[in-house]
């Protein structure tokens, strides 16, 4: 811009300076370039307090905890032309109660199912308490593979059950897998004069880090076909037919109150 503004004076000076002309061409080019910069910052902060006081002196107590730590670490596969295969097949139909199953056709593989379960009955003040805290840890593993084929299959299972239904399946390798179901129930005859307390804390972890994996050539297949269906109560599944996953289902529970 200040360049013009020069040419522009130089140019008002030589018309001063020479005498008219019948005829004046005059021509000029004129660069300019413009940058516009524009910041625009949003913070949003929300806080909410919620204080409840109060006093229990409890005659029955019920408390369940439930404590589960994999660790998957420095675990070196090598695997050349491996099929690896699961299969759950017209299982666990029409049962009553808990049913659960694990399969690792791979290798160096977690798994676990969990039910704990605590219960107390009375007529006076009552309390429950259930606390659940699972940790899955994948670290510094390695996977070498070629030519593998993993298959992991649900069919027909799993179907008409009144409980708890858990399953894991890992046809691939050093994965972490869990199945919890934690209750505590305080239930009482009537509504006692102090009241009833529950309380639940969870706590869920999954790390996965500096894992190397070099696949060749993989298939790697899930099929959960025609389960769990019609069930009453928890159902709950993993399936990992890859490798260094963590996977985890958790139901927490903590009640009081009158029976059902």
């Amino acid at each position: 811009m200040k360049k013009l503004m020069v040419l522009l004076m130089a140019i008002s000076l030589l018309a001063l300076a020479v005498p008219a002309l019948a005829d004046c061409d005059v021509d000029f080019t004129v660069d300019v370039t413009k940058t516009v910069t524009v910041d625009k910052h949003v913070n949003v902060d929300k806080y909410f307090t919620f204080v409840v006081f109060s006093f229990i002196d409890p005659k029955a107590f019920a408390e369940c905890d439930v404590f589960k730590c994999d660790l998957n670490e420095y675990n070196v596969v090598d695997s050349y032309f491996g099929t690896y295969t699961d299969n759950i097949t017209f299982s666990f139909n029409d049962f009553t109660g808990i049913g659960q199953a694990n399969q690792a056709a791979g290798y160096s593989n977690n798994q676990g199912n969990v039910v704990a379960a605590a219960l107390v009955s009375t007529d006076k003040d009552v309390a429950a308490m259930t606390e659940v805290a699972v940790e899955q840890t994948s670290y510094f593993n390695t996977l070498y593979s070629e030519l593998d084929y993993s298959f992991d299959t649900i069919s027909n299972s799993f179907n008409n059950f009144t409980g708890i239904g858990q399953a894991n399946q890992a046809a691939g390798s050093m994965n972490n897998q869990n199945n919890v179901v934690a209750i505590s129930a305080g239930l009482t005859d009537s509504c006692p004069e102090g009241g009833v307390v529950a309380a639940n804390d969870t706590y869920l972890t999954q790390k996965n880090s500096a894992n190397w994996a070099f696949p060749s050539y993989a298939l790697n297949v899930n099929t959960v076909t025609n389960s769990f269906n019609n069930f009453t109560g928890i159902g709950q599944v993993n399936q990992a037919a890859g490798s260094m996953n963590n996977q985890a289902n958790i139901v927490s529970i903590a009640y009081t109150g009158p029976k059902p």
